[in-house]
């Protein structure tokens, strides 16, 4: 299933939240969301040392502008928007590489930058599913006791 596709959307409470400032609203976004920017950092073929930089500058660069976010078209959604700033980051990194010198023979980041001329694709991977359905199933328990037991369980059977 493509992201415009994907039944999963970001409440808009919790990001009215968010922009808000509400301190437990970030940390439950960046829990919900943090498994999926690192999926796309992994992807974009980072080792796991720049994948957690690049992370950071993501997280860092919502913080600056979620207050811009907007779903001003039915296409929009946070997830897609927060893709584009990651996949951005990932392009900054792979351009800074390529400007620093290069050591003689070559070196593994420049091979890397060079295989990955667009570092995120915009199709869904089964991968990046798993991980959307992972993202899904935390944000269910995170709210499961906001409800009575009956209700949760006539909801769970309305979804299976």
């Amino acid at each position: 299933m493509t992201s415009s596709g994907s039944v999963f959307r970001t409440s808009p409470s919790l990001l009215m939240r968010v922009q808000a400032d509400d301190q437990s609203a970030w940390t439950r976004l960046v829990e919900f969301y943090a498994p999926l920017v690192y999926h796309w950092c992994r992807r974009a073929q980072l080792d796991p040392e720049d994948a957690a930089d690049i992370f950071q500058e993501t997280f860092r660069a919502v913080a600056k502008h979620i207050r811009d976010f907007r779903r001003d078209r039915p296409s929009d959604s946070f997830r897609g928007w927060l893709r584009t700033i990651t996949q951005n980051k990932i392009r900054d990194h792979f351009r800074r590489l390529q400007d620093e010198p290069k050591a003689a023979g070559g070196t593994d980041a420049n091979l890397r930058m060079n295989a990955a001329a667009d570092p995120i694709s915009l199709e869904e991977d089964d991968a990046e599913q798993s991980v959307v359905n992972q993202v899904l199933h935390r944000v269910l328990e995170s709210i499961r006791s906001e409800f009575e037991e009956r209700t949760w369980t006539a909801f769970r059977a309305g979804a299976d």
